[in-house]
């Protein structure tokens, strides 16, 4: 399986050694084609690619479609782990990943380009930091779930 525990962080760590490692993160509430097409350009960025996702009630707490809808854990993992340009899925509980990328030491820290005017947590532990371009498909999982309701 792609899908790894915090257990297994040093595990995974010392396994890329040599190679130029992506890490990007989000919640995933509901993986969709805009998701897919930014893992994709995220892992043309490096050698592998680490997809993190929020676990437990983080990512409801923070849904902006004011339900708090999220596919479960083991839902979002096995969809981002099936996708190709996900070499690795590591959940995380914390509100930020900065444990986790202070943990793994990633090259390349990836986020969408609507991220371009934030700060991004372990931005200063990585070596580079890249924005994806707009994606193509602009649908976010609250536009979907609005779309389920009507």
């Amino acid at each position: 399986s792609k899908c790894i525990n915090s257990d297994e962080v040093e595990w995974l760590r010392n396994s890329l050694a040599g190679k130029k490692v992506v890490f990007t993160n989000g919640r995933f509430r509901l993986p969709h084609a805009g998701h897919a097409w930014l893992l994709d350009w995220a892992r043309q960025q490096g050698d592998v690619l680490i997809v993190a996702i929020n676990t437990g009630g983080y990512a409801g707490h923070h849904a902006d479609d004011g339900k708090g809808f999220s596919l479960s854990i083991i839902e979002r993992a096995m969809m981002l782990a099936s996708m190709q340009a996900t070499d690795w899925v590591v959940g995380f509980d914390e509100d930020t990943p900065t444990d986790l990328i202070k943990a793994l030491r990633p090259d390349v820290l990836v986020k969408g380009n609507e991220y371009r005017n934030d700060r991004i947590p372990g931005d200063e532990i990585v070596k580079d930091v890249r924005f994806a371009p707009e994606s193509p498909f602009p649908a976010h999982a609250s536009h979907i779930i609005e779309a389920i309701k009507r």
